[in-house]
């Protein structure tokens, strides 16, 4: 569990640091029933996202399982479960890939 706890620490992490340094905004959410974790996002920024039916800003990235995905799915990572690990390293390594990414179309 503690590497699953660091793994959890290094995401949020990131997650601010997208924050921070891009123009996305990235949600980082735990939900307690189930144990579980959510990221998603918008990589233009929350107010400049599209605007769904209801008035609302829509997602254009979400993690499904840990992978990015250019669809918002709500796919929560369960933090319990044998294969969270592997989940938090994939999610991991999609938001260090989505940095890159947005770091590189903005210069």
């Amino acid at each position: 569990m503690d590497t699953v706890n660091q793994l959890i620490v290094d995401i949020l992490a990131k997650v601010l640091r997208i924050n921070q340094t891009t123009d996305a905004t990235i949600r980082f959410e735990y939900e307690g029933f189930p144990n579980a974790i959510s990221c998603y996002g918008w990589k233009d920024g929350y107010e400049n996202a599209r605007i769904d039916c209801d008035g609302y800003p829509q997602p254009d990235i979400s993690f499904a399982s840990g992978f990015l995905s250019e669809e918002f799915t709500e796919q929560p990572i369960e933090i319990d479960t044998p294969d969270a690990e592997q989940k938090l390293r994939a999610l991991l390594k999609s938001l260090n890939k989505l940095e890159r990414e947005l770091i590189t179309n903005a210069e």
